[in-house]
């Protein structure tokens, strides 16, 4: 009892502190060691009513973060952003997932030869320097362990993305995405949906 005591102690006081730095809809819920590293003004980063964060959110000079309402983002969960990242509404996505809307670094040698020789706290290890494309995960996604989600990739309202999944290109509505690199069984669960939705 005490435990969740101090437990929902920490939290209010971490959603008071990120909330400083972040726009953070009063019906959300933050966990305790969730953190936010924000380079641009508090409106880039949207956390919406009823949604739950306890990950980690990165944010570039230049990027913005919207995540919907009913979303839940869980333990040990990456989110990089240098240009945007929506999140849609009602979306799982489970512990341990990185999403990035940038390479990180250069891949020219050249490049990354001057970023390595240079102070690593430096503007040239900033991600201004790596290419860039939004991110876009639309309703009702569920997110397994452990996925990596890279640049420029939109995932379809209902589709599945199993645990372990490099995704590296599009998936269209209500698929099914697993595996390294990454299988699409497209339209598994619409006749699920319309089911349920006629």
């Amino acid at each position: 009892m005490i435990k969740s005591f101090v437990i929902k102690l920490l939290s209010y006081l971490n959603k008071k502190k990120l909330s400083k730095i972040a726009q953070i809809y009063s019906n959300t819920s933050i966990g305790y060691a969730a953190k936010i590293s924000n380079r641009a003004d508090k409106q880039s980063i949207i956390i919406s009513d009823y949604s739950s964060f306890y990950g980690r959110i990165v944010n570039g000079p230049n990027g913005k973060v919207k995540i919907g309402r009913c979303s839940t983002i869980r333990f040990g969960t990456i989110i990089e952003s240098a240009c945007q990242i929506d999140i849609g509404n009602e979306v799982i996505i489970s512990n341990n997932v990185i999403i990035t809307d940038n390479d990180s670094h250069p891949t020219s040698v050249s490049a990354r030869s001057d970023m390595s020789r240079s102070d690593h706290n430096g503007p040239l290890w900033h991600w201004e320097h790596a290419r860039q494309a939004p991110v876009i995960i639309e309703d009702n996604v569920w997110i397994g362990r452990q996925v990596m989600i890279m640049k420029g990739v939109k995932i379809g309202k209902g589709s599945i993305i199993a645990s372990g999944t490099v995704v590296t290109k599009n998936v269209p509505e209500f698929s099914l995405c697993f595996g390294n690199p990454c299988i699409i069984k497209p339209n598994k669960y619409n006749e699920e949906y319309d089911e349920k939705n006629s």
